[in-house]
């Protein structure tokens, strides 16, 4: 560290990291350690958590019928909220993981292709992750 200099550490949630140095921005991806005049200044811990698979099993369907879609979870986690989210959406849909899955009925969605995408948060053993699949709502013929 080097006499007279204000460090400041940030990241984000990409575990890339930034450092304003005098008031300076300096981007740093990627970072493992950072060291001046051979005194450690920032060296993140590494995320010993687990990573886990999600799976989503949802079947097309006709136009007026709900979606159902099957989350699975290969991990041993219950009592956690799994987000489902369609399409663009930024208000989930919420259920508890109970056996290793959550299961979502999705009602009212129009005719054509949709990404559904289930987020889990992560906890002390298992890091964030996600998994989508695609459905297709197919229209009534008339």
């Amino acid at each position: 560290m080097m006499e007279g200099t204000k460090y400041i550490k940030l990241f984000d949630t990409e575990a890339n990291y930034s450092a304003y140095i005098n008031g300076s921005e300096v981007y740093l991806p990627n970072v493992s350690l950072i060291t001046a005049n051979n005194n450690v200044f920032f060296n993140p811990a590494p995320d010993s958590r687990l990573e886990q698979l999600i799976i989503i099993d949802v079947d097309n369907v006709d136009e007026g019928d709900p979606i159902i879609a099957k989350v699975a979870f290969y991990m041993d986690t219950e009592s956690v909220l799994c987000s489902l989210y369609v399409d663009d959406s930024t208000v989930p849909l919420q259920q508890t993981i109970r056996d290793g899955g959550a299961t979502f009925s999705v009602n009212n969605l129009s005719a054509g292709e949709h990404t559904i995408r289930a987020y889990f948060p992560g906890d002390s053993k298992y890091r964030p992750g996600e998994g989508t699949a695609i459905c297709e709502v197919y229209p009534l013929s008339q």
